[in-house]
């Protein structure tokens, strides 16, 4: 079996690129089962920059070039997510095991120093102490996430010899959301001997250097690229330590997705982005390629501005959640290919439940719950060139239309969207992005749901909430947190501040011979776990 590389006989996570770079090589095997040396991928991302701390690097190409302490990476099944994340425990990456004292304010990691980088440096915890310092000076994803599982000073990590580090948090944090931050991999761990040596008095970190070189202990070696992007080429690690990884794997920039579905049932691509539910019947009907639905945090829903008027009111939730047919969203507009969604949170996160969720088809009670709302100006905005959400849309205003409710369809501009988003100015919008990084249920509360969110969009503020969720944080046992889980669960869903939709997978189209698709939280992308038969 070929990997895209594994941590220690494990998968990992990954997503793209390499085998042609600039020319224009064909793919090595793919079709009906045909083992493959070299993958090649189609992608609409570009990039030249690779260094995780610099926000011009794309978020897939970290796992090719780099990898993390713990593999975070789940089942694609609903079923064995669910049961993966019920009693979690990430597999060994950088590190071996893992620790908590017993008042769990102490972390002790033990490192796998067998590990060597491309550049032939060994691996020890002194790269860890590096890159946890770059990490929190940086202030980017990976400071981030390390501030939020308590880590704010690197004088917190010590490193008593060279295979062990040492964590000290001022206060308990949840075991399952310490491992899957700490393990993300958005947290990389780079080769510090060779960074180190591209330092300069202007530049500590050695940013240039790294954002034009990458510099980690990945599957793969960045080998050439394009000046715009448009092909990157890596090759394999010959130092790496895990599963084998493809000779060579190759990004292609293909921004039409159509293009990129004719190069798969071609077998010039292995593995394409995402697409359209019409354009997966096409996959499916395909000997030479196949799809694989995969497990993820995404859903679609619809979101309020819940301090205003008359955004912020609880029946106008309610009776929208009445006037929708949701069987219907998922059958028709993504033709079966996502599920129904019962509560705030995806099914397979721990502790999810639809024990609270009522809000079966009724039209009586919509009618009802809507009638305050007839005359008021509502305008459900959306992002333009999304097929489906244009279909969900209008089928949103039509079932609204049937209970006396008459609002008005907004198209915006990708890029216009994307700017109120981010400055939280819509009041009343379809999401499919706005969604966890991170399968776990602590961080999908977060994101949206406190007086202070980790991301402000819904301006939400419930004081039950709020407690359920600081209780989660430092929650030691899984009852306990499975308790404050469902608390702010029973809340949510009454109160309503985003309609969930449809939980939608991430849907991977790959040639035949591609086995071992896993997830990993997020819905783009991903083949560090990759292998062919």
């Amino acid at each position: 079996m070929r990997g895209a590389g594994g941590a220690l006989a494990f998968g990992g996570l990954a997503n793209f690129l390499s085998a042609c770079g600039t020319g224009t090589t064909a793919p090595s095997g793919g079709s009906s089962g045909t083992a493959i040396d070299s993958l090649v991928v189609a992608s609409s991302l570009a990039g030249t920059v690779f260094d995780p701390n610099l926000s011009a690097t794309a978020l897939t190409v970290w796992p090719v070039l780099y990898d993390s302490l713990f593999d975070t990476s789940t089942p694609p099944k609903l079923a064995d997510a669910t049961a993966y994340l019920k009693d979690f425990d990430p597999k060994p990456a950088l590190a071996t095991t893992w620790e908590a004292s017993e008042d769990q304010l102490e972390w002790t990691l033990t490192l796998n120093t067998a590990i060597t980088s491309p550049h032939g440096n060994k691996f020890s915890s002194a790269d860890v102490l590096w890159s946890f310092e770059r990490n929190l000076d940086m202030k980017w994803y990976s400071g981030i996430f390390l501030n939020r599982i308590g880590i704010t000073d690197i004088k917190q990590v010590t490193a008593p010899d060279a295979k062990t580090i040492k964590l000290s948090l001022p206060q308990v944090v949840a075991r399952n959301y310490f491992l899957q931050l700490l393990g993300s991999f958005v947290v990389p761990i780079y080769d510090s001997v060779e960074a180190k040596k591209h330092a300069t008095s202007t530049d500590k970190w050695a940013s240039d250097w790294i954002s034009k070189n990458a510099c980690g202990f990945g599957p793969y070696t960045l080998k050439s690229v394009n000046s715009d992007g448009s092909a990157v080429e890596f090759e394999a690690n010959p130092h790496y330590w895990g599963e084998k990884p493809f000779d060579t794997v190759t990004w292609r920039q293909t921004t039409e997705s159509n293009t990129q579905l004719q190069m798969l049932l071609k077998g010039k691509a292995h593995i394409i982005d995402a697409l359209s539910p019409t354009q997966v019947q096409a996959v499916e009907s395909s000997s030479a390629a196949k799809v694989t639905s995969v497990t993820t945090t995404g859903f679609v829903f619809i979101g309020f501005d819940n301090s205003k008027a008359p955004f912020k009111d609880v029946a106008l939730h309610q009776g929208i959640a009445y006037a929708l047919p949701f069987d219907e969203i998922v059958s028709s507009v993504y033709k079966g290919q996502a599920t129904a969604m019962k509560s705030v949170i995806s099914s397979f996160l721990q502790g999810a439940t639809d024990e609270y969720w009522n809000y079966t088809q009724d039209l009586d009670k919509a009618t009802s719950l809507l009638a305050p709302y007839a005359g008021e100006s509502i305008t459900l905005q959306y992002k333009s060139g999304d097929n489906s959400l244009k279909t969900i849309a209008i089928l949103i205003q039509s079932s609204l239309k049937a209970v006396g409710l008459n609002i008005q369809l907004e198209a915006m501009d990708p890029n216009s969207f994307q700017t109120k988003l981010t400055a939280a100015e819509l009041t009343m919008w379809l999401d499919n992005q706005s969604t966890p990084l991170v399968p776990d249920s602590l961080y999908a509360l977060q994101l949206l749901f406190p007086s202070e969110p980790t991301q402000v969009l819904i301006h939400y503020s419930n004081s039950i909430v709020d407690k359920a969720i600081a209780g989660l944080a430092t929650a030691k046992t899984t009852e306990e947190q499975n308790a404050f889980i469902k608390q702010a669960q029973k809340v949510l869903v009454e109160e309503l501040p985003i309609v969930p939709l449809a939980q939608l997978p991430y849907i991977s189209p790959t040639a035949e011979a591609i086995t071992n698709i896993r997830g990993h939280g997020a819905s783009f992308m991903w083949i560090k776990d990759l292998e062919t038969t």
